[in-house]
């Protein structure tokens, strides 16, 4: 009740950076945020924002704004409901990949009662906790950890020695990771076809592997479902952003447990 509708629309239009994406969060149409966007401005006497192709380029001024402000509004944000138990929420590009899935099943005691697990491209202020293949913009007030997911290549075998002809099945985003690409190159010199099958689906991509419809990389334990593993590893850097003014007990259960199931590096 304390935040104002301009240092919403500021806030949101920063993390966004995307004025349809940013009116949508808001539940506004455009022309309003423009229009409040104009104000802030005059009343800045400062650019905070470039058009470019659709998508808003916070400037300098923009960036110092924001590095002032954050604080305050994620303080605020949490002073709506001061008694009532927040849910724990965890964002990520990944958030509906089995890689992820498997992640957050090995760390489910570690979990709340009362969490959220959504899909996000970005980062955002109210997340307690940021989860990505790739590395993202860091906010204010977020810590970055990483930590390493080694996979193993598995196949369900037919009693032939055909994995070479079989493509290797994956989500999407895991074809633009570098140690994606390695490791088919490590492959491809040990007479695999290099063919892949992209499946942006858990349950699919799962009943294509079960069956033998191709390779997949998965956790070392998951090969006692009386799968075959091959002598290939792929090696993800997981990037784990933590919201540091909302810290507390649960964050640091729900990381022990992230340590301890990955290769924490840092």
């Amino acid at each position: 009740m304390f935040i104002t509708r301009a240092m919403r629309v500021f806030i949101i239009l920063y993390e966004e950076k995307n004025l349809k994406s940013a009116a949508d969060k808001l539940c506004l149409t455009v022309p309003p945020i423009t229009r409040m966007l104009k104000l802030t401005e005059e009343w800045l006497g400062e650019q905070l924002f470039i058009l470019e192709r659709n998508r808003l380029i916070p400037t300098e001024a923009a960036d110092n704004v924001y590095q002032q402000l954050y604080p305050h509004y994620s303080a605020l944000t949490q002073f709506h409901h001061p008694t009532a138990e927040r849910d724990f929420r965890i964002s990520s590009p990944q958030a509906g990949h089995s890689l992820m899935a498997d992640l957050l099943a090995k760390c489910q005691p570690a979990l709340p009662k009362k969490n959220t697990i959504r899909y996000a491209g970005n980062m955002h202020t109210d997340d307690d906790i940021f989860i990505s293949l790739q590395p993202t913009v860091l906010l204010p007030n977020f810590e970055i950890f990483r930590a390493d997911q080694m996979l193993e290549l598995h196949y369900v075998s037919s009693g032939e020695d055909d994995w070479k002809d079989k493509p290797v099945l994956f989500e999407h985003n895991l074809d633009q990771l570098p140690a994606f690409r390695h490791v088919l190159d490590e492959m491809y010199q040990c007479g695999h076809n290099r063919q892949t099958r992209r499946i942006d689906n858990a349950v699919w991509l799962k009943e294509a592997y079960e069956n033998g419809e191709g390779l997949l990389f998965r956790r070392p334990e998951k090969a006692t479902d009386g799968s075959r593993t091959l002598p290939f590893i792929l090696h993800l850097s997981l990037s784990i952003y933590i919201n540091t003014l909302k810290r507390d007990l649960r964050h640091e259960t729900f990381l022990t447990c992230i340590k301890k199931s990955l290769n924490y590096f840092q």
